[in-house]
């Protein structure tokens, strides 16, 4: 029995049609699209990179400016009170009174150190202090018009 040898082409598969099969573009460009739209939306667009306006002082000035150093807070648990130090004065903070005892050994703290309202302030948190107590603390010198207050937390 002879074989027969038989051709099979790509349109012959396809649709056995004489003419030639085209790919459909619409669902290709909609994909591209798709696409697109996701990467414009993931992407983070940054500013370009410029260059900040820094006025540096001369260096022939007889002034020096330092950077003033933080007034450090200590701030630790006294059983149910709370112990503030600063300077050369301690506080106990038991109830209001105690904030405002608190408001004016700051008042002298600074007035002594030559120190005023817009200098640093570093609250030094030991480790067992009561959340509410450094609140309180925070609350008091934020109250008396310092700005620039930082913690440390000490392990």
């Amino acid at each position: 029995m002879p074989i027969k040898n038989t051709r099979y082409s790509l349109t012959s598969r396809l649709g056995g049609g004489s003419g030639f099969q085209t790919l459909n573009m619409t669902a290709m460009i909609d994909v591209i699209f798709l696409l697109l739209i996701f990467f414009l939306v993931a992407a983070k667009f940054r500013p370009v990179e410029d260059f900040l306006p820094v006025n540096v002082p001369s260096q022939r000035g007889g002034g020096s400016s330092l950077a003033v150093e933080p007034l450090e807070i200590f701030v630790e648990q006294a059983g149910n009170a709370c112990k503030v130090a600063m300077g050369n004065e301690t506080v106990e903070i038991t109830d209001s009174s105690g904030r405002d005892s608190l408001r004016s050994v700051l008042e002298n703290v600074l007035k002594s150190q030559g120190r005023f309202l817009s200098d640093p302030v570093e609250i030094v948190c030991g480790k067992d202090v009561l959340w509410q107590n450094v609140v309180g603390v925070y609350d008091m010198l934020y109250g008396a018009g310092l700005g620039d207050i930082s913690f440390r937390l000490v392990e």
